[in-house]
């Protein structure tokens, strides 16, 4: 009966979620992701998304490369943000590297 009640509530948000404002994220470095993989995620026809890779591939518009990488998901949010405007990109959906943050990031942000 329990699982009832949360399919229910799961498709209670389904309906109400704005299906032209989604964010999506890819970790094109982690779980054995090839480039294929990187290529169907670049496809994808949502115009909000990005991935993050360790080393430099250039012929994919999705794609930011994160010198710092690390395969921890919690590590790995601080250190994009040294590379990366995460909130800019949340907030005005533009891919920019973060060379401001790169400077500011040992001022305002704490160590790992």
């Amino acid at each position: 009966m329990r699982i009832n009640h949360y399919i229910n509530l799961l498709a209670e948000h389904l309906v109400r979620m704005n299906w032209n404002n989604l964010f999506i994220k890819f970790d094109g470095s982690k779980d054995f992701a090839s480039d294929e993989h990187l290529r169907i995620f670049n496809d994808l026809p949502y115009k909000n998304k990005i991935c993050f890779v360790k080393t430099k591939i250039s012929n994919f518009s999705s794609v930011v490369q994160i010198s710092e990488w690390d395969v921890d998901g919690k590590k790995m949010f601080r250190l994009c943000q040294k590379e990366f405007d995460i909130i800019g990109w949340l907030n005005n959906r533009k891919m920019n590297s973060s060379k401001i943050m790169r400077f500011f990031f040992p001022i305002f942000i704490r160590p790992l």
